[in-house]
Parts: structure tokens; C-alpha cells; sequence
């Protein structure tokens, strides 16, 4: 090398290792002019200990291995690279990429593990339920397991995986790739190597969903998504999927059809569906729990129109954008009572004249809010409804008293707290109005309240009704005149199980009208002996 007056440059030396061990880096020796000899000795700073009393009292340095190299014997050496990784996506678009590991070292590699700076992007799974072909370790979900057994030297592998464009904004995703050797060595188990990649979520619709009591059947509840598209693309509708350990959801407002529902920019539009226990459902096992799917086609399904497809990993992306949200702690009654959705989308983008298609999450929908320690909870763990005929046609000159059976059906919408009640009617508090004089004809014309009251059994007591469990309890009402009766003198009281004082009972009064007409017969002029029957949801 050669210098010219004041010139300082740079000088790459290698070194190549003779035998393993400890290769300790102390200096330089260097020949100036083929006739001077020279060293230079490399003082490398060293940090001062002062953890314990005999550093204290003395001087003592920590050595510095800055350049002492330890030396082994042959390593495998990874190289990374993740191809079709989309530089923007969608929100709620799923794109596959190929994640490319080629062995360039000089012995084979194994058991490879990739930690993922944001796992809810991104999934390994081979099918919609979490039929892992890369395992996750330890229950992280951030860690992933590639089962490669042997990598031989200058072999590669391709491993896919998924993306999918889970909230807005622009993201750097760092993966640190772990790897070891297939002969094990003791001074290196393992090795790391690291890759950066970015991308761009841009937006899409927005949906939410609402779940309100319904009053046209016991334990049924009425769900109302509205999906609202804010972007320029026109946004197709395939597919709506309940996820819920209890429940299903059937449609009530739309049919399937060849177009789909299609929603353009500044547009709304609200599916309305029934949540209802789920019965003879499709069952997804996931661990200790099951979790019933139920799939609601917003399109039909034709050669251009492939909904199912077995590869996405929907579900997985699903219990990975839960595991992210931070929420509440929720208690047991909670949990089986939460129900989450999965909506199906594609759409086309003017500018490439690409389909896209991704999927849009609805997470924790809560329809019964009081948590399972009220064991008496108000309008959630009890429902009932009442039967009986709406109109009774009967001749009080031949029978003084008209006898109705009435039935009270008792539902415990509980899903895991057995329910324990009383159920006592009550003496009416209306007043007679009667415009016609004592022992007249009642005159018709004018409608008025009359009196009742309960008869045979009037007190019931059920004992640790099932969660989800069902009774019909029965009893009958008098009436003694003609006229327009409201059944609703009757209140439950509700025992809590884990106090057994009577103190501790609940009452609940009804608030809602059930009307029953009863009429002489012998002025009805079209009507049949009893009537039809209505069946009054209430709470």
C-alpha cells in the first residue's frame, strides 16, 4: 500500500481461522519500506467494575471481547426473501406472499421459528379454522414454527404466507427468523437473521352491528349490521359468517342473488338477521370449545362467483385481531354470550381493473350485558311469554263464570347459571266501569275493564331450571262478566342459589299488556266457541 503525504485511507484485512476455539485480536504488524518492523497494539476501552464490595475497594476492569471471535465448525447460513409482497393493500384484503428461505452456508439447517413484529397482518395457516401447517409456539401468536426437519446446503424453501390488512395507516414489519444447525454445537446453537418490509393499509366500508331483544319469539334477539362505504371503490357483499359459541344468526331482510349486495362510495345499506340458539349447526371444534359457524350467502354461488374458498385462513385472522383488541375482562355469562362476524367482500379497482377480496370483522357483539354474578340479572336471565285465546265468546246467562286456561311458557337464557323462581298471581286493581244499570244487558257500545282473577293454582316454584332450559307453567283466569281484561297481575321472584335467605328473593312485576276480550255469546253474531290464540313475548 502506498501513502502519499498526509492521505489516510481504509484497509479491509481478512482472516481466515485454522482450528475452533478462541481467535483474540491484539494488534497490527506492518513493514514500512520493506525495512522497518512495527506493531500496533489495539487498546480496546474497558468498563470500570463497582458491583461489589472487593470492586469497590479496588480496581478492577471487565474484559472486552469486542475483537475475540470464537470459532466453530461449519454453520448453515439463511437467506431470506419474501416475494408478491403488496407495497399497499386494502383494509380487510388478504393477499398471499411467499416467504423464499435458501440455505447459502456449508452445513444443513433446521427447526425454523419467525417472530412477527405485529401478528394480526399476518397468518401461516393452511385452512379457515386453524389447521396449522406453521404451528405457533407457546401460545404466542407473534411466534410461528416452520417444521423444516433438514435444509441442505445451497436448497431453498417456500413457505407462504398471509397478509391481511387489518387497520389503516403505513407499517414496517420486522421478522426475526431463528434457525439452528442439524449437527448441534455446543458454542453456537443457534443463529438469527433479520428482514424488513413496509406496505400501505388504505380504507375501505365501515360496519357495525347492533343486537336488540326481540319480541317476537322467547331467547331470540334481533341483529342489525350497517355497512357504510366511505371510499371510491364499488364494494360487493358474498358472504356474512357468525362465529359464537351459543348462537347462530338466520336472515331476515336479505335473499341471495347472482349480483350480490353491491355498495357504491357515500352509500349505506343494513342486513337485518335473527340470533337464536344454535341447534343442529355447523360445529367447529376449537379446543375445549366449540365454536358453531353458521354462513349466510349474500350471493349465489356460481362458476364466476367461488365464495368458499378452503385456503383463506378467515378464522384465524379473526381470533387474531381479538387476541389484539384490549377489552374489558369479561365474566363467564359474557363470553358464551358474545358473537362476532365475518363479511365477505370483493371489489374492483378502476385504476389496475384487479379483483380484490378480503374480509371485514365484527368482533364482540354483546347482546346480554349483565354479568353472571346477579344471579338475579333484570330482563336477561329470565323470559317469558303467555298463551291464551284472544277472544271467548261465552254465555253467562246458562254459566255464571268463564273459566280460561292460561299458560306461562319460562325460558332461562342463562348460559351457565341455573335459575330458581317463584311465579305468583296477583289480585287485579282495576276498577269496574259498567254504563248500564244493576242486572241490565251490558251495553257493548262503550269499552270498559273488568275484573278477574286467578284460579287452581296460583303459585308456582321451579327449582334450578337449566341454562337454556325451558318449562310451561299452567294456570287458569275467572271472569264473571263481558268485557276487556288485562292479564298482567303477576310477578316472579327469583332466588339467589348461593344465598339461601329468603331476603335475598327479586321480584319482577310486568310492565306489558296482555289484552283478552270476552263477549256474550249470544250477541256475537260470527264466532266460534274459543278464538284464535296470541302468544305475547315479554320480558
Amino acid at each position: 500500500m502506498l501513502l502519499a503525504p498526509n492521505e489516510a485511507r481504509r484497509m479491509r484485512i481478512g482472516i481466515t481461522p485454522k482450528k475452533e476455539g478462541l481467535l483474540s485480536i491484539d494488534g497490527l504488524g506492518f513493514c514500512l519500506c520493506n525495512q522497518v518492523w512495527g506493531f500496533k497494539e489495539f487498546k480496546l476501552p474497558r468498563r470500570r467494575l463497582n458491583d461489589t464490595p472487593t470492586h469497590r475497594k479496588g480496581v478492577f476492569y471487565e474484559p472486552n471481547m469486542d475483537l475475540t471471535i470464537r470459532v466453530t465448525r461449519s454453520m448453515p447460513l439463511l437467506d431470506i426473501e419474501i416475494q408478491k409482497f403488496p407495497t399497499h393493500v386494502i383494509q380487510g384484503q388478504i393477499e398471499k406472499v411467499i416467504i423464499v428461505l435458501r440455505n447459502t452456508g456449508s452445513s444443513a439447517l433446521r427447526n425454523v421459528k419467525v417472530k412477527m413484529s405485529d401478528p394480526s397482518f399476518f397468518s401461516f395457516a393452511s385452512t379457515p379454522i386453524g389447521d396449522y401447517a406453521v404451528q405457533e409456539t407457546n401460545k404466542d401468536p407473534s411466534i410461528a414454527h416452520i417444521p423444516i426437519t433438514s435444509l441442505p446446503p445451497n436448497n431453498l424453501i417456500e413457505v407462504p404466507m398471509w397478509l391481511r390488512g387489518n387497520k389503516l395507516g403505513v407499517f414496517s414489519f420486522h421478522f426475526l427468523f431463528y434457525y439452528e444447525s442439524e449437527i448441534p454445537d455446543a458454542e453456537m446453537k443457534y443463529r438469527l437473521q433479520r428482514i424488513t418490509k413496509q406496505t400501505r393499509v388504505l380504507p375501505s366500508f365501515v360496519a357495525s352491528a347492533t343486537a336488540n331483544l326481540s319480541y317476537s319469539s322467547i331467547n331470540a334477539y334481533l341483529l342489525n349490521l350497517e355497512v357504510t362505504n366511505n371510499c371510491e371503490n364499488t364494494f360487493r357483499l358474498m358472504q356474512l359468517t357468525s362465529v359464537s359459541p351459543n348462537w347462530a344468526i338466520e336472515p331476515l331482510s336479505q335473499r341471495s342473488n347472482t349480483d350480490g349486495t353491491a355498495i357504491s362510495r357515500d352509500e349505506t345499506t343494513s342486513l337485518f338477521f335473527r340470533i337464536v340458539p344454535a341447534e343442529n349447526k355447523q360445529i367447529i371444534k376449537e379446543q375445549k370449545t366449540q365454536m358453531y359457524h353458521t354462513h349466510n350467502y349474500l350471493i349465489s354461488e356460481t362458476d364466476n362467483n367461488n365464495i368458499v374458498n378452503p385456503l383463506l385462513p378467515e378464522y384465524d385472522f379473526l381470533l387474531r385481531e381479538k387476541s389484539g383488541m384490549e377489552s374489558p375482562k369479561k365474566d363467564t355469562q359474557q363470553e358464551v354470550s358474545m358473537l362476532d362476524l365475518m363479511l365477505k367482500w370483493e371489489t374492483v379497482v378502476p385504476s389496475d381493473q384487479v379483483v380484490y377480496r378480503g374480509v371485514h370483522n365484527v368482533c364482540n357483539i354483546s347482546f346480554m350485558t349483565q354479568t353472571v354474578d346477579k344471579v338475579v340479572s333484570d330482563n336477561v336471565a329470565l323470559r317469558f311469554s303467555i298463551e291464551s285465546p284472544r277472544k271467548i265468546a261465552h254465555d253467562f246467562s246458562k254459566q255464571s263464570l268463564c273459566v280460561i286456561p292460561v299458560t306461562f311458557h319460562v325460558n332461562n337464557v342463562s348460559a351457565t347459571t341455573p335459575l330458581s323462581f317463584y311465579l305468583e298471581t296477583l289480585q287485579p286493581h282495576e276498577q269496574v266501569s259498567i254504563t248500564s244499570v244493576e242486572n241490565a244487558t251490558p251495553n257493548f257500545g262503550t269499552q270498559k275493564r273488568s275484573q278477574y282473577f286467578w284460579a287452581e293454582t296460583t303459585q308456582h316454584y321451579v327449582s334450578d331450571l337449566r341454562p337454556f332450559g325451558k318449562t310451561s307453567l299452567q294456570t287458569c283466569v275467572v271472569f264473571s262478566r263481558p268485557g276487556v281484561y288485562n292479564l298482567n297481575r303477576y310477578k316472579f321472584s327469583l332466588k339467589d342459589e348461593r344465598n339461601k335467605a329468603v331476603t335475598n328473593k327479586r321480584e319482577i312485576y310486568s310492565p306489558f299488556q296482555h289484552i283478552i276480550m270476552v263477549e256474550e255469546k249470544n250477541e256475537v253474531l260470527v264466532m266460534g266457541e274459543g278464538g284464535d290464540k296470541i302468544t305475547t313475548a315479554q320480558l
